[in-house]
């Protein structure tokens, strides 16, 4: 490292380092460089780290019956509902609505 003292306005004298100095010193910071980048763990892509906590949700809607209900759902918006319908009386409900 080279540094040294002065005042604003004034005249800066540098006593510089030898070729040989200069060459040790860049090999040290290529040394340390090295050693910090090999010891950092990288950080993940967001996508690749969602595809690993969760299941990829389907990308068709998914037709579900329960009771005197018929609904047809799309996972991937938040299990919103897109058409319900009621099977005794073949009314359509198209309200969206979430689960």
């Amino acid at each position: 490292m080279i540094s040294t003292n002065g005042i604003d306005g004034e005249e800066i004298h540098l006593t510089m380092p030898s070729e040989s100095e200069v060459s040790n010193l860049v090999a040290t910071s290529e040394f340390e460089h090295k050693k910090r980048m090999e010891m950092i763990h990288p950080i993940p892509d967001i996508e690749e780290s969602l595809r690993q906590e969760r299941a990829e949700l389907s990308k068709i809607p998914v037709d579900m019956k329960s009771g005197d209900w018929f609904l047809k759902i799309v996972p991937w918006i938040g299990g919103r509902i897109i058409s319900m319908t009621h099977l005794p009386s073949g009314m359509l409900h198209n309200h969206m609505c979430n689960v």
